[in-house]
């Protein structure tokens, strides 16, 4: 049956070959059943079906994470889908686990040659997400304000509920030259609650060039949304350079520039400065790990508002067979110019994380994805000594 799917491709008969390889997919045998889903993997991304090959290539690494040659297929999938940050990751999984030289050799080739060349994509995603502080306020009920203790509105406290998540993101590729593009992207992100009061999200709309798929420009504009209401526009400009320092490792540098106004209360309105670094090291094929260190400047109107902050984070993912899983951590420090309520602020906020993508489940072509989020903010100012719990059920499916 193989060798009729290649003859038949090898005549023209596309659909045909297809179809022969599909029916062996559930064949008994595995060795066949994951060599007739490679092929087919390997013609779709041939015919430029990145996305659709990217599937049949994880489905693959489900089942038999150490093939090294399916990894090697999927990230040139990745890489020519515009997807360089993965496509980078998977080459440093295959380098940390043992190679035969020639395909060493390939894979030193591959990442030196490879040019993004589809035009279009994106992703989509969409679930139920529970949260214990959707308005991210405090639990206190009073607050002091000159040794005087006031009551909080009950809008101003810690309110939980379950909303109705979704986020999308597209993106389009412009050829300027050999090794230029131009890219525009959209990225959109969003919960609604039963109490519209309680609805939040973001828009935001980018463009500029990418140079060699390594470093990348860009000019945005962005509109947010916060309990129901218009809350912020925001225009700057963003960079991004990935950097391979070794075979195993990547470093990821960015940095960001904005102007925030906010019509509700100018006193908020101001310039966000943030820079960051990042490595990111594969240390075995199915074991990947990330630790960053970012610095935030906010120079507000009113200086109580205005702030600094430095963050330490580290990521650990894992592949076990048909799962995916992670577990993150960061912590960061926090401190305003100015007295808020007559108190200095100072934060102090820990954020843990973890996941699972369930890989091999497919439900209309997308992938169930749970997240667990908890967040303790410790402050000096009661109204942001705060804490937050978040579990988010979704659907995940790239196109």
């Amino acid at each position: 049956m193989l060798r009729l799917a290649e003859d038949l491709r090898a005549r023209g008969r596309q659909a045909a070959a297809d179809s022969v390889l599909r029916a062996l997919f559930d064949n008994p045998d595995r060795d066949i059943r994951l060599e007739a889903r490679f092929r087919f993997a390997r013609s779709l991304s041939a015919r430029g079906h990145f996305a659709e090959a990217i599937e049949q290539f994880d489905r693959i690494l489900v089942e038999r994470p150490s093939a090294a040659p399916v990894r090697l297929e999927l990230a040139k999938a990745l890489e020519l889908s515009g997807d360089h940050a993965r496509s980078l990751r998977e080459f440093s999984r295959l380098r940390a686990g043992a190679l035969p030289a020639n395909l060493a050799r390939e894979i030193d080739q591959v990442v030196s040659t490879l040019r993004s060349r589809r035009k279009f994509g994106g992703s989509v995603e969409i679930g139920i997400a529970p949260d214990s502080n959707v308005n991210g306020a405090t639990a206190a009920t009073t607050v002091l304000i000159n040794g005087l203790p006031f009551l909080l509105d009950p809008d101003a406290r810690r309110r939980s509920g379950l909303g109705l998540e979704g986020a999308a993101q597209l993106y389009a590729r412009y050829p300027i030259n050999g090794k230029t593009q131009l890219v525009v992207e959209a990225l959109g992100r969003g919960t609604v609650y039963r109490d519209a009061g309680l609805d939040e999200g973001v828009v935001q709309l980018g463009v500029g060039p990418e140079f060699g798929n390594r470093l990348r420009l860009s000019v945005f504009g962005s509109r947010r949304w916060y309990l129901g209401q218009g809350y912020s526009w925001s225009y700057g400009g963003t960079a991004q350079w990935l950097k391979p320092v070794s075979r195993r490792a990547t470093l990821d540098f960015s940095a960001r520039a904005e102007h925030l106004m906010v019509p509700r209360s100018e006193a908020l309105d101001g310039d966000a400065y943030t820079a960051s670094i990042a490595l990111e090291r594969a240390l075995r094929p199915s074991l990947f790990a990330r630790v960053s260190v970012s610095g935030s400047r906010y120079q507000a109107r009113a200086p109580v508002y205005s702030t600094s902050s430095i963050e330490t984070a580290m990521l650990l993912a894992k592949d076990f067979g048909p799962l995916s899983i992670y577990a993150r951590t960061s912590y960061s420090h926090l401190r305003a110019d100015g007295l808020f309520l007559g108190v200095q602020r100072e934060d102090n906020r820990l954020d843990l994380g973890a996941g699972i993508s369930l890989r091999r489940i497919r439900l209309w072509n997308a992938s169930p994805v749970i997240r667990v989020t908890r967040i303790v903010n410790d402050s000096s100012a009661i109204l942001y000594d705060t804490a937050r719990t978040k579990v988010e059920v979704a659907l995940s499916r790239p196109f």
